[in-house]
């Protein structure tokens, strides 16, 4: 939602109001004005060029925007083949008197004005030639005043290009798992501690099932931690780091088993944990052995299999709808009227 301050800006100027944005023809040209808390942004949609064939409009457009970054507060800009950007953080009369400048600055430069397709540079064949587009996904908009042809052209092109541009993103394979194992220990570790301070053992009421929640960590730190060091994940990515979250989460409960009846023993036997450790090969052969204590690893595992692949699931899914809703780019296109 734009602020009431931008509404009023935006009749002031002869520009219409939208949900997220003014727009309009100010000064000759185009534009689109948009706020994010106490930063405005300016962009102007007019056709510029190449950069190789019209250096010198670049030039000249980049050093008139450069000499004014205090004056009018200037965080960032931008200048490309068919828009000026221009972000600021000023108060709403030194805005005007930025955008004042810029529209005086480009048209001192020959740049196009409303009348020419900011696409093609054509100039327009008549009113009803005229299109609107506007570009929206979950990060930002922008509109365009194109002709009808470059209109379609934006419409048929669009998905493509963000389908282009996904596919840049190598993924780093060796390194992301290298660190997804290391979470994955790092998890095993907190499981088998919390085993270990509860004593849970196979001899236990129900409690002894609750660190099994804590399979959701490992799952979690595996799959997350692969994400942001390898960059992606792939079918070959996704199907290593399930086995590796098996594998974590099944040593990570039988550690857990062996500790917690070490625990066991020495708080309800008598048996101190030096003389269980120095007989280990002993304890962890009775958690396939004792009565008791082969069911609770069994099901125990299987609960912390449950956890760390709900985690797993839960984290892919994730990124699956940020990057479908971050990749979606909306197109609209209206007549101007």
């Amino acid at each position: 939602m734009i602020s009431k301050a931008l509404e009023v800006f935006a009749k002031s100027v002869g520009m219409k109001a939208a949900e997220d944005c003014v727009y309009g023809v100010y000064g000759g040209f185009f534009m689109t004005v948009t706020e994010k808390k106490s930063t405005r942004t300016v962009e102007v949609s007019c056709y510029i060029g190449d950069s190789d064939e019209y250096t010198d409009d670049y030039v000249s457009i980049n050093e008139a925007i450069r000499n004014v970054l205090e004056k009018y507060s200037i965080t960032d800009y931008a200048v490309d083949e068919n828009y000026v950007s221009v972000k600021s953080h000023a108060e709403l009369s030194v805005f005007r008197e930025m955008i004042d400048y810029i529209a005086g600055m480009l048209d001192s430069v020959g740049i196009y004005k409303s009348d020419h397709c900011s696409k093609c540079g054509e100039v327009f064949k008549d009113a009803a030639d005229k299109r609107v587009v506007t570009l929206k996904n979950a990060k930002e908009s922008h509109k365009h005043l194109v002709c009808g042809e470059c209109a379609l052209a934006y419409a048929e092109s669009n998905g493509s290009k963000a389908d282009q541009g996904a596919e840049k993103a190598e993924e780093k394979f060796g390194k992301g798992m290298l660190f997804a194992v290391l979470a994955g220990l790092l998890g095993a570790a907190v499981y088998a501690l919390v085993c270990w301070l509860l004593g849970v053992n196979g001899r236990m009421d129900m409690f002894r099932f609750a660190p099994c929640l804590f399979g959701i960590l490992i799952g979690a730190l595996i799959t997350y931690v692969y994400r942001v060091a390898a960059g992606k994940y792939s079918v070959k990515s996704l199907v290593l780091l399930s086995v590796i979250t098996g594998v974590i989460t099944v040593l990570a409960h039988y550690c857990g088993c062996v500790l917690g009846f070490i625990k066991y023993l020495s708080a309800e036997k008598g048996i101190y944990p030096s003389s269980s450790f120095s007989a280990l090969p002993s304890v962890m052969k009775m958690q396939f052995t004792d009565p008791y204590n082969l069911p609770f690893f069994i099901i125990g595992s299987v609960i912390a299999l449950c956890c760390a692949y709900i985690a797993l699931i839960f984290i892919y899914g994730t990124h699956l709808k940020k990057k479908a809703s971050g990749k979606k780019m909306d197109v609209s296109i209206q007549r101007v009227k």
